[in-house]
């Protein structure tokens, strides 16, 4: 029995080793290009023609929400401008492609160009959402999982927005 498990041993971390690489590597690194900042575009004088402000862009991950999507929906769609209802279809934890496929939905785009007051808004509307249980007594699987859906389970990343401050008057020729 003890050299059938040295063979297997052997055979997974030797003789397969580059196959379970692979299957690793696709797994955990993952390579994001961030849009850069675009530059200010300044007149002879120095007077601001355009610039890029920061904002937020809002995704959603609803199969870390499942089954508290109608909590969700309810305390961030006002904040996000969106009926609760069109929020509550967008975070439906499954989806069928064109080809008729079910598949679990791990994406969503709910809106862009939020401001940083308004994704504090956001989250302080999501860490005040009540499940109906009392997470103290509940066990560490649970409060993890009560955790990632706070923190994960709708998540912002940067963005940029074009400004002109002195009106959109030949913003096409600007950039």
């Amino acid at each position: 029995a003890m050299v059938g498990l040295g063979v297997r041993l052997y055979v997974l971390q030797v003789v397969k080793h580059e196959h379970y690489r692979e299957i690793v590597d696709d797994n955990t690194q993952r390579t994001f290009v961030k849009q850069p900042r675009r530059g200010d575009i300044v007149d002879a004088d120095g007077h601001v023609l355009a610039t890029s402000l920061p904002v937020k862009r809002v995704l959603a991950d609803p199969s870390l929400l499942y089954p508290y999507q109608a909590e969700v929906a309810r305390a961030v769609a006002p904040l996000l401008s969106m009926s609760e209802g069109d929020l509550l279809h967008a975070l439906r934890p499954l989806r069928t492609n064109d080809s008729g496929v079910v598949y679990t939905n791990r994406f969503v785009d709910l809106k862009r160009k939020l401001t940083y007051d308004q994704w504090s808004e956001v989250t302080q509307a999501i860490a005040r959402v009540s499940f109906d249980v009392d997470e103290e007594f509940l066990s560490k699987k649970e409060r993890m999982f009560f955790r990632n859906l706070r923190r994960r389970g709708i998540y912002a990343e940067e963005d940029f927005q074009r400004i002109y401050p002195s009106g959109r008057l030949a913003s096409h020729v600007l950039g």
